[in-house]
């Protein structure tokens, strides 16, 4: 499959899944590295690049961490 469309895939699915209920519970720091770690997973087994800020810098896609910021303001 073509980058763009794991890329669309992504965004549409594993983003709702990981981001599910996230803001109504208080994660440990455990917690998000884990859910952290499988969002950048998918990243690097679709680019094979294992730097984070590389990929952030390709993809122009905010890591989880940000996006849980977001939801829990």
């Amino acid at each position: 499959m073509c980058e763009t469309v794991m890329m669309h895939l992504f965004n549409s699915y594993c983003t709702l899944i990981l981001l599910y209920a996230v803001e109504s519970v208080c994660l440990s720091r455990k917690n998000l590295s884990s859910l952290s770690y499988c969002w950048h997973a998918n990243f690097w087994k679709l680019f094979g690049v294992n730097d984070v800020d590389c990929t952030r810098y390709f993809i122009k896609m905010d890591p989880f961490l940000f996006f849980y910021s977001l939801l829990k303001l």
